[in-house]
């Protein structure tokens, strides 16, 4: 019987490698995953098994960090730079906090009223709200007459207090 393959060599035969810049997509099995109302679809691989005898699964772009760094500190998280969660090109990943991770995300709440990060409708004023949430405290950045304007203000709000959020920055 042919010996069991690395962990390794299993990962990247499910990897479609393209040039250094870009993403590197996982190619396999994928796991939603994420909280509330924004489900991630997420790559993953299963390993041996575990002590109760069931398979483990690790999410891909976590193996391809600790493949080309080592581990994962434990609290830290791995943040997608490119903000492809199948991308698992270790360039394109970074060590992060929760706190920081959570900055980073460009994804638009399910429940928006505005398709805007950081936007909502206030019935009482009849005007969009700008805001953004940081350290369990929300900053007010102003009520405006349309959800673009908001949108706006709600971004140059976010890059006054975050400091990973990357999709702001462009």
């Amino acid at each position: 019987m042919a010996a069991r393959k690395t962990i390794e060599e299993r990962f990247w035969i499910k990897v479609d490698k393209k040039g250094e810049e870009d993403c590197w997509c996982w190619c396999a099995a994928t796991v939603k995953g994420g909280s509330g109302e924004r489900k991630l679809t997420y790559g993953v691989i299963g390993t041996d098994r575990n002590a109760s005898g069931n398979p483990k699964v690790l999410l891909a772009h976590r193996v391809s960090w600790e493949l080309q760094n080592g581990p994962i500190p434990e609290g830290k998280y791995i943040d997608h730079i490119c903000h492809n969660t199948l991308c698992v090109n270790p360039h394109h990943l970074r060590l992060v906090s929760p706190k920081q991770n959570a900055e980073n995300q460009c994804v638009v709440d399910s429940r928006s009223t505005s398709g805007y990060r950081g936007v909502s409708w206030n019935k009482q004023k009849n005007k969009w709200l700008a805001y953004c949430n940081h350290e369990g405290k929300r900053y007010h950045a102003g009520f405006h007459e349309t959800a673009e304007l908001a949108a706006e203000a709600a971004r140059r709000a976010r890059n006054k207090v975050f400091t990973h959020n990357d999709a702001d920055r462009d």
